[in-house]
């Protein structure tokens, strides 16, 4: 009898002891079927966090300055419509697509005794041709863009590009 005290005690421990686990168990599943997981892409993660900031930006606003939110909206300009800005790409673009036509012109013409001339030869049809090229797809460019600083800024790269090209040769 004395024996089946202590293996007694010791069961009801060991019962106790899984009771606690199970608790343990139950708390922790608790926690795992209320966490949720949400994915965002890059565009909505950006936009979260560019809310995110302003919302902090404007309470740092409030907290020192005590002052109103202030809303920034950028403007929006369409040259699209307009009909100066569509003659000012067309008198841009137009030159492209010449350089282009003169490009192919020249190089259909005298390809056979410019290609027997070598290989610097060769190379510089190639570099000739590859310019014939940008040339046009800059005319395309230009004529889709919307924005005038941005078509300016194309044709300013394109005349120091040959500018670059004529101080070379020279």
């Amino acid at each position: 009898m004395k024996c089946e005290a202590p293996k007694r005690k010791r069961k009801v421990e060991e019962i106790q002891r899984l009771k606690r686990e199970l608790i343990v168990q139950k708390k922790k599943v608790a926690v795992l079927e209320q966490q949720k997981t949400v994915r965002l892409d890059d565009e909505q993660m950006q936009s979260f966090l560019d809310e995110l900031t302003g919302r902090i930006e404007w309470s740092t606003n409030r907290i020192v300055d005590e002052t109103p939110k202030t809303t920034v909206l950028p403007t929006q300009q369409n040259y699209s419509n307009n009909g100066f800005s569509w003659f000012i790409k067309c008198i841009i673009a137009v030159p492209f697509f010449l350089v282009t036509i003169a490009v192919i012109y020249v190089l259909v013409n005298s390809i056979g005794d410019l290609w027997r001339a070598g290989w610097a030869t060769r190379i510089a049809i190639f570099i000739f041709a590859l310019a014939g090229f940008d040339s046009f797809f800059l005319g395309v460019e230009i004529i889709k863009e919307k924005d005038r600083n941005y078509i300016l800024s194309l044709f300013s790269a394109l005349v120091a590009l040959v500018a670059l090209i004529v101080s070379i040769v020279k």
